[in-house]
């Protein structure tokens, strides 16, 4: 699989505007893994592909714990709450990492409510 990347901003700096790299799915990389715990990702507005790319590894693994930086801004597909309705669809509380460490819970609304806000957020599965 390949993709294209754009980014905003740093690429217009370095005088490139596109970058074009090699990709695989979590599903192709972790196919032969006997479990997966954690999966962090960190992606510039990549995330919605990259839960579109791992939903077998989602659904074999029950205990998962994803860790995510989301920001609102970043052109998700079809829009940032549809796409943080999808998580929690898939069975994800979705919750925050607060400056002290601490996990605290995050309404969809709140999560997009500021579009320069970024979070971390942190999804597992409800119990």
């Amino acid at each position: 699989m390949n993709a294209t990347i754009k980014l905003a901003g740093l690429a217009e700096m370095a005088g490139d505007s596109v970058a074009e790299v090699e990709t695989i799915t979590v599903d192709e990389l972790t196919k032969d893994w006997p479990r997966v715990d954690l999966i962090k990702i960190d992606a510039e507005g990549a995330e919605d592909s990259i839960w579109s790319g791992m939903e077998k590894t989602i659904s074999k693994n029950k205990d998962i714990i994803i860790i995510m930086e989301f920001c609102s801004d970043r052109g998700y597909n079809p829009d940032p709450k549809t796409f943080l309705e999808a998580i929690q669809a898939s069975g994800f509380s979705i919750q925050y990492i607060d400056y002290d460490s601490q996990i605290r819970p995050l309404r969809i609304e709140d999560c997009i409510a500021d579009p320069r806000g970024c979070w971390d957020l942190f999804l597992q599965r409800k119990k």
